[in-house]
C-alpha cells in the first residue's frame, strides 16, 4: 500500500470515528433531554397528592342535572360560576342552604348553575369533571366537593389525578367517568358556557339573573324577595 493510500485509509478511518463519536453524543443528549422531560413527569404522577376532603353535599329538591327546584316555581334563577372563584365558594357556604331550603324547597324558586370558567386551566378541567359527573346524576355532589376543595387560584386543586379522587370518593363508575374526561367529551359545552356569559354581560363571578335581572350575591335574596311580592298575594 503506498504512503497516499495509507494517508486516504487513515483519513476514512478518522472520519468514521469522528461520525460514530457524533451519533453517541447526540443519542446520549436525547436521552439526557428525554430523561430531564419525562423523569419529572414520572415522579409527579406518582407522588402522593394532597388529601381530598369530603363532605356531605347538599340535599336539594327535584334536582335535574344542573338546576334543582320545581321547574314551575315563579321566580328562575340562574348562576354564574367559576369553581376556582373564592367568592363563589362564600356563596355556597353562606349562602346556599338558604337558596336551597328557603327558595327552592318552598316552590319559589328553579335555580340552574352555569359553569362559566374564566379564571384558569384548572376552571375548565373542573366544569368538565363536573359535566362528566353529570352524566351519572352527580353534578351537585360535584359541585359541593369542587368548592370545599377549593384552594388558591390555578394551583393545581383541580388537576386531573384530584378531580379523579374526588369522583372515586362520590362512589362514581370510575371507567365512565375517565372515559368521559379524557376524551374531553364536554369541552365545547363548557367554552359554549363561556360564550353565553360573556354575550350576556357577566364580568364576575358568582353573577345571578333573576328573572332575567342581573344582579350579584349581595342583592339575591333582596331581588327574588321583591319579585315574589308581584306574584304572591300578601298575608
Amino acid at each position: 500500500m503506498s504512503k497516499r493510500e495509507e494517508l486516504r485509509e487513515k483519513r476514512r478511518k478518522s472520519q468514521t470515528r469522528n461520525r460514530t463519536i457524533i451519533i453517541v453524543a447526540v443519542v446520549a443528549a436525547v436521552v439526557i433531554i428525554s430523561g430531564l422531560l419525562i423523569v419529572p413527569q414520572i415522579i409527579a404522577n406518582s407522588a402522593p397528592i394532597t388529601p381530598i376532603t369530603v363532605i356531605t353535599p347538599i340535599t336539594r329538591p327535584d334536582a335535574n342535572g344542573l338546576s334543582y327546584g320545581s321547574a314551575t316555581a315563579p321566580i328562575k334563577v340562574v348562576e354564574y360560576g367559576d369553581f376556582q372563584c373564592p367568592a363563589c365558594k362564600q356563596y355556597e357556604d353562606t349562602l346556599s342552604s338558604t337558596m336551597v331550603n328557603n327558595y327552592a324547597a318552598t316552590g319559589k324558586v328553579y335555580f340552574t348553575f352555569v359553569p362559566f370558567s374564566f379564571i384558569g386551566a384548572d376552571s375548565v378541567s373542573a366544569a368538565e369533571a363536573a359535566l362528566c359527573a353529570n352524566d351519572q346524576g352527580k353534578f351537585w355532589a360535584f359541585h359541593d366537593m369542587l368548592y370545599a376543595n377549593q384552594t388558591t387560584e390555578n394551583s393545581g386543586a383541580f388537576s386531573d389525578r384530584r378531580l379523579s379522587a374526588i369522583a372515586q370518593s362520590l362512589g362514581l363508575n370510575m371507567s365512565q367517568f375517565n372515559a368521559c374526561y379524557t376524551s374531553h367529551k364536554y369541552q365545547q359545552q363548557v367554552q359554549d358556557d363561556n360564550n353565553q356569559a360573556q354575550t350576556k354581560g357577566v364580568t364576575q363571578t358568582p353573577s345571578f339573573f333573576v328573572n332575567d335581572k342581573l344582579v350579584y350575591a349581595d342583592t339575591l335574596f333582596k331581588t327574588i324577595d321583591q319579585d315574589l311580592a308581584t306574584v304572591t298575594p300578601a298575608k
